[in-house]
């Protein structure tokens, strides 16, 4: 019994790295650089509002307008598109393109992308949706 039972942990243990291997890889992947930066709280399915607005079909419309999102902060009385170039803008530093595009001082949107091919992946994933 006991050596059935150190069989059953090794094997447990030796299949850790590859599911981490594949957990890294799949959060690698455009859905899961989304999932992982805005999922939380942005969806790409219309009308499906969380704490934050959906964004499927962002591209092209007037900033914070999606429909039955009521809670701007940061992007109320904007007065532009959403374009690739802004919300690349937007997610390298949310806060300090709301100041600089809008009357407003501060971003509802807490999170950052930093690598500039993470955010290209995340906007063309967004594009398809």
């Amino acid at each position: 019994m006991k050596t059935l039972q150190i069989a059953a942990a090794l094997l447990c243990i030796s299949l850790l790295p590859n599911t981490a291997s594949a957990a890294a890889k799949a959060a690698s992947t455009p859905e899961g650089f989304f999932k992982k930066y805005c999922g939380t709280c942005h969806s790409l399915e219309a009308g499906k509002n969380k704490g934050g607005p959906s964004l499927a079909g962002i591209f092209g419309k007037k900033a914070g307008t999606v429909e039955g999102f009521k809670k701007y902060k940061g992007l109320k009385g904007a007065d532009f598109v959403w374009t690739p170039e802004n919300m690349d803008a937007f997610i390298t530093d949310p806060k300090k393109f709301v100041k600089a595009n809008t009357p407003n001082k501060k971003s509802g949107m807490m999170s950052k992308v930093k690598k500039a091919e993470v955010r290209a992946t995340i906007i063309e994933y967004m594009k398809a949706h």
